[in-house]
Formats: C-alpha cells, structure tokens, sequence
C-alpha cells in the first residue's frame, strides 16, 4: 500500500475518534466484577443487570427460577479461561434457561459453557431474538454438546452467532442426559458486539470507496 493510502485510512481512522463514532468493539461480560459465592449455591439471584462499555446486559431464568455467580477462588479449580466467578444454576438444576436481555441491539453474541467431569451429556441450543426476554422473530440458532464422560477434567465448549440483524435477548437451552440434573451447565465469556450505528456503518462503509479511488490516483 502506498504512504498515500496509509495516509487515507489513518485520516479515516481519526475522523471516526473525531467524531465520536463508536467501532462497535466485543464487549466481554465474564463475571469477575459480580459479587459470587462458593459453592454451595445458595440461589441468590432471580435477576442480574451488568454494566459494561454502555452496554447494560441482564441475566435471567426462565419460570423466574434463582442461580448464582459461583466463586471457586476455593474449593475445585475452574481452568484458567473461565476465571474465578462464572454463571451457575446449580442452586436449582430443573429446566429454567438462562435468558440475557441487552440494551441495545447486538449482530455477533458467543459464550462459554461448561461442566465439570463426572458428568452427564448436556445437549444445548443458543437461540438469538429480536425481542426482549427470548420473544420476537428468532434471528438465529447454533447447537452444541458436552459428551457423557467421566474423567475428572473440565469439559467446554464456545458458542456464538455472528452477522445477526439486531438481537435483543439469547436464550441458552440445555438438556442433560442422564436427567436427573436436567439443566446443569456453567456459562462464561458472554462477548456482544452492537449492530454499527448508522453513522459508523456509512462513515466506514465509505472508508473503502476512498481508498479505491485514492488507489486508482495513485
């Protein structure tokens, strides 16, 4: 590339700083700022609103059913991934998914989700909504598995959507074979990145126009 269009994308790059237009970086919600208690679980939460690079994220349960941010700073380990706090039904492990509103509308959502082995298989379904609460036109689903295994290491798995029309809530399905612990899985890492403001997707969408024509002068 030539100075001249290194030149055309930094002047780019500082107008957006310039004008305050926001790049729609991730934003990870990982847990580690929430107040958490060990285990035992003890269901201190039916609700959970997080703040976060102007981003307000809110986790519920479905049937309004109570979980916790688990501390395991003592007792079991989790790896080094998923920190020291992470999202935990295991106050109450009956069917009740974990559902997270946000404030504002998100093209690209991905988290974590794990167990720790002993464990059943736990078949889960990351749905996106265009509404809040799980509600409105499904923008988009993906499906994973933690396998039946009983080894003595953590088991994960990340799931994400990408290019998404705007969501407003997720929904995390899980259904655990063997059912006696039938929604049991831990979950971490919760990365969003906004739907481009209209001002950032024109800015930047004429950012390659630029160029090109600046390429063809040069």
């Amino acid at each position: 590339m030539s100075k001249r269009l290194i030149g055309c994308a930094l002047a780019a790059a500082s107008l957006v700083s310039f004008l305050g237009v926001s790049t729609n970086a991730a934003t990870v919600f990982d847990f580690e700022d929430q107040t958490a208690t060990p285990f035992p679980d003890a269901g201190l939460l039916i609700n959970l609103p997080m703040l976060k690079d102007g981003i307000t994220a809110t986790v519920t349960r479905e049937f309004g059913k109570r979980f916790d941010v688990r501390d395991e700073t003592v007792g079991f380990e989790f790896p080094l991934i998923l920190g020291n706090h992470v999202l935990s039904p295991f106050f109450d492990t009956a069917q009740g998914s974990f559902i997270v509103d946000f404030s504002t509308p998100m093209s690209d959502i991905s988290l974590l989700v794990g167990d720790l082995q002993p464990s059943d298989q736990d078949d889960m379904t990351l749905n996106a909504y265009a509404g809040a609460g799980g509600t409105g036109a499904l923008l988009g689903s993906v499906t994973e598995s933690l396998p039946l295994n009983t080894g003595t290491d953590w088991l994960f798995k990340s799931m994400s959507l990408s290019g998404l029309s705007g969501a407003s809530s997720i929904v995390l399905q899980s259904v655990a074979t063997p059912s006696d612990f039938p929604y049991s899985v831990f979950v971490d890492n919760i990365t969003v990145t906004p739907v481009p403001e209209p001002a950032t997707a024109a800015l930047l969408a004429g950012v390659p126009m630029l160029l090109a024509v600046r390429r063809r002068r040069a």
